[in-house]
């Protein structure tokens, strides 16, 4: 995972359409954030909550933020259409 510069640069990525890892001192939970119709979308196991853009920057401002990388949760193309092409009886 790729670490964020600072605040602003986190900001800026959301924008983009990245979902970026909240560091925190708990990484056995870790909680994610991504921009969702103008609202900061902060989840994690059994958590969700949509921030503006006050209270995100009052609660997440210091903390520091990984760019996700979701790569090994990505759908093998080979095998998805050779399971989708068995005949069930």
């Amino acid at each position: 995972m790729e670490k964020v510069g600072n605040f602003d640069e986190a900001l800026s990525l959301l924008k983009d359409g990245f979902v970026l890892l909240i560091g925190t001192d708990n990484f056995f939970k870790p909680s994610y954030v991504k921009l969702e119709h103008g609202k900061f979308l902060v989840f994690s196991n059994g958590m969700k909550a949509k921030l503006n853009l006050e209270i995100f920057k009052d609660l997440y401002e210091r903390c520091s933020f990984y760019l996700y990388d979701d790569d090994h949760t990505s759908i093998d193309e080979e095998r998805d259409h050779e399971y989708y092409s068995w005949k069930h009886k």
